[in-house]
């Protein structure tokens, strides 16, 4: 309701936004993160 009042004077909301991309250095990055953590989380099974 507030949100048409603004836009009825002009005045918009910021909207989220997502890029999909395919650089494979941030898969990459991505993956060896995702796998440090396992790693991470398996030694503290281990030791616990």
């Amino acid at each position: 309701m507030i949100q048409q009042a603004f836009a009825a004077n002009g005045i918009h909301f910021a909207q989220p936004t997502v890029q999909v991309g395919s650089d494979e250095k941030q898969a990459a990055a991505a993956a060896a993160t995702a796998n440090a953590i396992a790693r991470k989380q398996a030694a503290e099974v281990v030791e616990g």
